[in-house]
């Protein structure tokens, strides 16, 4: 648990990188591909490393940055449409 805190705590910083120098629409388009990759080595982990991977990759690829990108997206659209909250 506390690699995939780790982890996800510097995929964030790169990510927010990424999504000013890119947009937040392809950041999610490149990471949600990578999030159902690490879905289905959990759904077919036989070793522990498999299991270890997925969960620190779908942490810090999907989770984090999905979540990451759908925040940056709400925050922009509040201050380009100010007043119609």
């Amino acid at each position: 648990f506390s690699v995939a805190f780790f982890s996800s705590a510097v995929t964030v910083q790169l990510v927010g990188r990424l999504i000013d120098r890119f947009g937040a629409t392809r950041v999610i388009q490149v990471s949600l591909p990578l999030f159902m990759l690490g879905l289905l080595v959990l759904v077919n982990a036989s070793n522990l490393w498999m299991v270890q991977y997925g969960y620190i990759s779908n942490r810090a690829l999907g989770v984090e940055t999905i979540d990451l990108s759908a925040r940056v997206t709400i925050n922009k659209w509040f201050v380009k449409k100010r007043g119609r909250a």
